[in-house]
């Protein structure tokens, strides 16, 4: 699922001038497979970072953890992915 952050006419700033947010992509596998799947990509987002994956047993440092074009979810695991917007 992609959460958007596009402002569209609904998130204005205090002058009336459009106020983007941060973008999510959360992948949840139910499966007792690995899925795969692959990133949103757009000019208006940066480049994806992993803030969540629980099939890892370390947490994981979201600065230096960029997340690839390609990606798998292990079984049972929930994945958030956040594009920041590119203003």
């Amino acid at each position: 699922m992609l959460i958007s952050g596009e402002a569209e006419r609904y998130h204005l700033a205090e002058r009336g001038e459009r106020e983007p947010d941060d973008t999510f992509m959360l992948i949840l596998n139910a499966t007792d497979d690995v899925v795969e799947y692959v990133l949103t990509e757009s000019q208006m987002l940066s480049l994806p970072i992993m803030l969540i994956d629980t099939s890892r047993d370390t947490v994981i440092n979201c600065t230096e953890q960029p997340a690839v074009s390609s990606c798998r979810a292990a079984p049972h695991s929930f994945v958030l992915i956040q594009y920041s917007s590119v203003v």
